[in-house]
């Protein structure tokens, strides 16, 4: 299962739409502040259910700036 991974620290978080991990994130940057949203495959244990998050490179970083954020891909 695909998942988007975000960052704004001190908050994270998870949710099955990339739009809506963008929106998380901006919701806590700061100006001068960086945050990152990243797709990651999810996989649940095999001997004990808990989940495993494997992160893909595929996403984006943003900083705060001026009451905006500025993402760019990576």
């Amino acid at each position: 299962m695909r998942v988007w991974l975000w960052d704004a620290s001190p908050y994270h978080g998870i949710t099955d739409d990339e739009v809506r991990a963008l929106e998380a994130a901006e919701a806590h940057v700061a100006p001068g502040e960086a945050a990152r949203v990243e797709m990651a495959i999810a996989a649940l244990g095999f001997r004990a259910l808990s989940a495993t998050y494997y992160r893909t490179g595929i996403g984006w970083e943003g900083r705060g700036n001026q009451g905006r954020v500025h993402w760019k891909r990576f």
